[in-house]
């Protein structure tokens, strides 16, 4: 969503001190009601690979706004009334929920995809070391 000019911002519930270049990869599984709410086809997508460079500009709490506008696009579809609900008590069934903190992009750039042997589990930062990082952020 960030790639297709949908998103301003990804969440995440843990913070990370380091501001620059970044490469940004995507996870071996997809959300399915997000996809579907987007009309995404997820095999349409690469799994386990790079696939875009960005500078990381900032990590920070999200205001309320932004958490609103997270909360729509993590669920199309959603009602001002559920959103409104949502932020004033903060639960709700059957509904992703982003989080607390807001990682920023500038130069965000969509580039071939090239697989990248990345460590299994959730969506995380690693350090990809030599001359691998070097070939990506070209």
């Amino acid at each position: 969503m960030l790639l297709r000019g949908q998103r301003q911002f990804e969440t995440r519930n843990w913070s990370w001190s380091y501001r620059g270049s970044i490469l940004l990869y995507t996870s071996s599984t997809n959300v399915r009601s997000v996809c579907q709410g987007y009309g995404y086809d997820p095999k349409e997508y690469p799994h386990q690979m790079i696939v875009a460079k960005a500078v990381l500009t900032d990590v920070r709490v999200l205001t309320k706004k932004e958490i609103a506008l997270a909360f729509r696009q993590l669920n199309p579809g959603i009602s001002n009334m559920e959103v409104s609900d949502y932020i004033r008590y903060g639960i709700m069934e059957d509904r992703i929920f982003p989080a607390d903190l807001g990682f920023f992009f500038a130069e965000l750039t969509r580039i071939k995809p090239a697989e990248v042997d990345y460590p299994r589990g959730a969506i995380n930062m690693f350090w990809l070391r030599g001359s691998a990082a070097k070939t990506f952020l070209k």
